[in-house]
């Protein structure tokens, strides 16, 4: 059964996502990138001007409006090597996507540790966790593996274990207790929504790196334990 979260939970679920972002946005991830180039569109002549073309072959040089960003980013990131090839990247995300539940149990429900067992926290982990643990596994641990089910398992308990003892560091605790409070404390809209946004939120953001810019050291760390080789961070 799915749980219903108390507001104080959920606020410190959503601070565990924007700590964590927050701080991730301090780290340069140097990526590598594997791709085929495009098919052509067209192919033409026109004797009478004497040019001709094959359009669509390349890959953007300089036209990086936001519409080629976001097709080229889509493109990357569904390429099935992008987190085959990028650990790190997979790794980060799982902490992204643990951030939530780890903030909630270290300082609301104590007594919890089932990760994906409230309401809200299910797209978590269906969502972006269950899609990226196989990047994480020790080894090679395709679905017919006798231990794939076991080694998940264990690696995720030292994940949470790990990400609930980043998250008891005294500037990250100040973090995450700064922005629960900070929504905590917001009237609720006509939707009924506590919220930040805008320059507040700007504000807000540069708050936490501010308090926790000593810790970056740590969370790399964090990052590169789960990752078999250089982290590229």
């Amino acid at each position: 059964m799915v749980e219903r979260p108390t507001k104080e939970s959920i606020a410190y679920h959503e601070a565990g996502h924007f700590v964590i972002n927050s701080m991730l946005r301090q780290i340069p991830f140097t990526i590598y990138l594997e791709m085929k180039f495009p098919p052509p569109e067209n192919i033409e002549i026109n004797e009478e001007r004497s040019e001709g073309q094959v359009t669509g072959i390349g890959i953007p040089i300089t036209n990086w409006t936001e519409e080629s960003r976001i097709k080229i980013a889509g493109y990357l990131l569904n390429y099935p090597t992008f987190y085959i090839n990028n650990k790190a990247m997979a790794v980060a995300n799982i902490l992204c996507a643990m951030a939530g539940f780890a903030s909630d149990t270290s300082f609301i429900n104590t007594h919890r540790d089932n990760f994906g067992g409230v309401k809200g926290e299910v797209i978590d982990y269906k969502g972006s966790f269950s899609k990226l643990i196989d990047y994480v596994l020790p080894g090679k641990f395709d679905r017919d593996h006798p231990e794939r089910n076991k080694v998940i398992a264990q690696t995720t308990t030292s994940l949470k274990k790990d990400l609930k003892d980043f998250f008891k560091l005294p500037e990250v605790e100040e973090a995450l207790h700064l922005v629960a409070r900070s929504v905590l404390v917001k009237e609720k809209d006509s939707e009924g929504y506590q919220r930040i946004e805008k320059e507040e939120l700007v504000d807000l953001n540069n708050m936490v790196q501010g308090l926790t810019v000593s810790r970056i050291k740590n969370l790399k760390e964090l990052i590169a334990k789960y990752v078999d080789v250089d982290a590229g961070i």
